[in-house]
């Protein structure tokens, strides 16, 4: 069996002497980049003596006067934050986000004979610190003939008046001269 091997470390440094031909011509060599890399060291001694003793002193004492007063406006910021905004804290209370019911009335067979349920429909989404929540409750209440009538009484009147509010608006339109629709409310004389 022969073994077949392969010149890595030949191919590597061809792959590397067009970079290093490139560097070596722009001056990009080892001593340039230690020279650069110098450059704020001595550039900082330079002003330090330019500045003196006192300004450098002066200088440090205000930086950690700033750390130090910077962590308790912070933290105080952070208190601020978390007592401002209910459940902004992992440890916080849930808050309800939203809140829908919805009321239907269904008529049931039974072997007693039809009868009439109100359906309210709940659901409600609870934000809490281990993410959202939704619960749906249903409740049914048998209802009988006095509050089904109650009911529908009241739905009709509501439509009622609904209808009653479109005619007015419709006779002020026409008295001002807008033409049927054009408000978005239709009057009987188009049908």
């Amino acid at each position: 069996m022969k073994l077949l091997t392969f010149p890595i470390k030949l191919v590597f440094r061809l792959l590397l002497l067009p970079i290093r031909i490139l560097f070596a011509a722009t001056g990009l060599t080892f001593r340039a980049g230690f020279k650069a890399g110098t450059l704020p060291v001595k550039g900082g001694i330079a002003a330090g003596r330019a500045l003196g003793f006192k300004a450098l002193v002066l200088f440090a004492a205000g930086v950690a006067l700033g750390v130090v007063v910077g962590r308790r406006l912070g933290a105080f910021g952070v208190e601020l934050a978390e007592s401002g905004y209910p459940g902004s804290g992992s440890d916080g209370p849930a808050v309800a986000v939203a809140s829908t019911t919805e009321d239907t009335l269904a008529v049931v067979d039974t072997p007693d004979g039809p009868k009439v349920e109100l359906v309210e429909d709940t659901i409600e989404v609870v934000e809490s610190a281990d993410g959202e929540v939704v619960t749906e409750t249903i409740s049914v209440t048998e209802l009988d003939a006095d509050e089904v009538e109650a009911i529908l009484e009241a739905e009709a009147l509501a439509e009622a008046e609904e209808e009653m509010a479109d005619e007015v608006e419709a006779e002020i339109d026409e008295a001002l001269g807008f033409t049927p629709g054009e408000l978005g409310v239709d009057s009987d004389e188009d049908a």
